[in-house]
């Protein structure tokens, strides 16, 4: 689906989607505990009904009613033989579900090619260790064994979701198991995301440090009811949108949250930005803004939409800790460069360090989402700025992770064509 978005401000009200990094969670730890457990607040999009599909696979009974996931399960999965699982492009599935679904019987995890190539080494060096099998095909991932109780020792360049993944099977096992990150470890907080719903569902994780606990073992999932709370990287958008273009209230909004995206509001306060805090709510408008410097380390997944932001700093902007972008959906790093070329931003890149010039002045005119649905949103957000219409290639990538975007969109004023 091709769309043509014309340019003009956003005003209005509206409300993020449900977090899908505590969504994923919270049907994993569902679908290990024995009993029926609520999920409320939710948005299926792509990736999402991975992770559903997997466990409904193994027997668990997942259904969706009134914008809520009723979970029942046995607590014991139910494998086949070379038991598929089936992840499209969702990284987050395959990786958080590899060492909860590796069994005796064997599993394959299929995914689709531009998922495949990306990286898994800690796994293949975990499962080498163990003396477990992790093959790599063309179009699967084949894995047989059992993960062991052990103690864990993380390289600094490892996804928060290895660690993640790892963590949601240890506590079934009979032995204590423990996990040690290197120092500059990339993504602490998703893993404080993942220990804080593990509590929710009757998990004990003892945490000495940032860097360091102890998963003692012999544990069981307990069922329970959560809530998922808005997600501040599709969040994002609109709270650019509206620092570049608008006058938006955001509603949902937990200032409180643990979700790492969340720091998109001291980026934006600290550049000049105007955000006022209303209860759950924030009241974001149009502002100049000088940014400095922005570490991506822990905001990964932010970078498309601040390269963009960067572009309309009235100071040049250094952005560092990048490198994991060309490991996303896309080669994030290097599409978002071209897009930066299109929109005539001049920019200067080494192995380290990026620094984006100021341009208000431009015009997209055509422009490619790369298959990237955060590409494609982050591209809708600047179109609003451009001096002509901007024709947007293959948006349906959005309902990777935001199936109502273009819908949230329509309601803050955007007017959108829809051509194929």
């Amino acid at each position: 689906m091709d769309i043509i978005l014309y340019p003009n401000q956003l005003k209005g009200e509206m409300t993020p989607p449900p977090s899908k990094s505590y969504l994923h969670r919270a049907i994993i730890c569902a679908s290990l505990a024995k009993g029926k457990s609520i999920i409320k607040n939710i948005l299926i999009g792509d990736d999402i009904q991975k992770t559903i599909e997997a466990f409904r696979s193994l027997g668990v009974n997942i259904e969706y009613l009134d914008n809520q996931l009723i979970i029942e399960s046995s607590g014991k999965l139910k494998f086949t033989d070379n038991h598929p699982i089936h992840c499209g492009e969702s990284g987050s599935t395959m990786r958080f579900l590899i060492p909860i679904l590796t069994n005796k019987k064997g599993s394959e995890f299929y995914g689709e090619k531009t998922l495949l190539s990306r990286p898994l080494d800690l796994y293949e060096r975990i499962y080498a260790e163990q003396k477990n099998e992790f093959v790599r095909f063309e179009d699967y991932i084949y894995t047989e064994g059992e993960i062991k109780a052990q103690d864990y020792i993380i390289n600094d360049d490892a996804s928060s979701q290895f660690v993640s993944g790892i963590l949601f099977a240890l506590p079934l096992l009979k032995e204590t198991s423990s996990i040690q990150l290197k120092k500059h470890f990339q993504s602490k907080k998703y893993i404080n995301m993942t220990m804080m719903m593990l509590e929710k569902f009757g998990i004990e994780v003892i945490k000495h440090s940032e860097l360091h606990f102890t998963i003692p073992g012999n544990q069981t999932y307990k069922p329970t009811d959560v809530t998922i709370e808005s997600d501040f990287s599709q969040a994002a958008f609109f709270i650019v949108g509206a620092v570049l273009n608008g006058d938006i209230t955001i509603n949902h909004i937990n200032k409180f949250s643990l979700q790492p995206d969340k720091n998109i509001l001291n980026i934006i306060e600290d550049a000049g930005g105007e955000i006022e805090y209303i209860d759950q709510k924030i009241h974001v408008k149009k502002s100049t803004i000088e940014l400095k410097e922005i570490d991506l380390a822990q905001i990964i997944d932010l970078g498309p939409i601040l390269f963009l932001l960067s572009s309309q700093s009235k100071k040049s902007t250094l952005i560092k800790n990048f490198e994991r972008l060309v490991y996303k959906e896309s080669d994030r790093l290097n599409n978002m460069l071209k897009i930066l070329d299109i929109m005539k931003v001049t920019y200067e890149l080494n192995d380290h360090e990026l620094i984006i010039d100021y341009n208000q002045d431009f015009s997209l005119s055509s422009v490619n989402s790369y298959n990237d649905h955060r590409i494609a949103m982050s591209l809708a957000i600047i179109a609003t700025l451009s001096k002509k219409p901007t024709t947007i290639k293959n948006m349906e990538v959005i309902n990777k992770s935001y199936p109502t975007f273009l819908n949230d969109l329509e309601r803050l004023g955007i007017k959108i064509e829809y051509i194929s």
